[in-house]
């Protein structure tokens, strides 16, 4: 097992920063996406696991679906990748129900996710991912620039290797 617990390089009281970090910025993210559709929208992290690809496959048993994802890369004070992933079932049902009633038949007619429904899933990618960069620049008082989100579709693992993950450490971070 290649996967290595996150507290063996962060201590517990670091990951608790982390998460309240991350916690922070999804909940911005809520706020904005409340505004934008009109009820509460509240998002939060239960728990940040360090892992790499294997690991991360491992637990998603649904890994065969076909998913949904949008990288931004961090750059500036600090370098990373942000990756947002749906299933294409999850991002559906949350495309449906921000788009409304106009989605509901688009949505029976193809198992695909529709071009509406791409940029939706997008739009909300880019609001998490930036208020959570946002969060992570206001706390630690470093400068972080979003690049342009790249989306790519596919399995579980051809969204996942939109990082190159041959060389990566993942945080991993399931939404609720």
């Amino acid at each position: 097992d290649q996967s290595t617990d996150i507290s063996k390089l962060m201590s517990n009281k670091d990951i608790k920063k982390l998460e309240n970090i991350v916690n922070s910025g999804m909940m911005n993210a809520g706020v904005v996406l409340s505004q934008l559709v009109g009820k509460e929208v509240e998002l939060f992290i239960p728990e940040i696991k360090l892992t790499d690809r294997e690991g991360l496959a491992r637990e998603f048993r649904f890994s065969n679906d076909e998913f949904f994802g949008v990288k931004i890369r961090m750059n500036g004070d600090l370098n990373g990748n942000l990756l947002m992933m749906f299933s294409e079932d999850n991002g559906r049902e949350v495309a449906k129900e921000l788009l409304g009633s106009d989605a509901q038949s688009e949505a029976i007619q193809g198992k695909k996710l529709s071009d509406d429904m791409t940029s939706v899933l997008s739009e909300i990618s880019n609001i998490v991912c930036s208020s959570v960069m946002n969060s992570l620049s206001n706390k630690l008082k470093k400068e972080i620039l979003p690049s342009v989100p790249e989306m790519i579709t596919g399995s579980f693992l051809d969204v996942l290797d939109i990082v190159k993950p041959e060389r990566t450490k993942f945080l991993s971070m399931h939404t609720e």
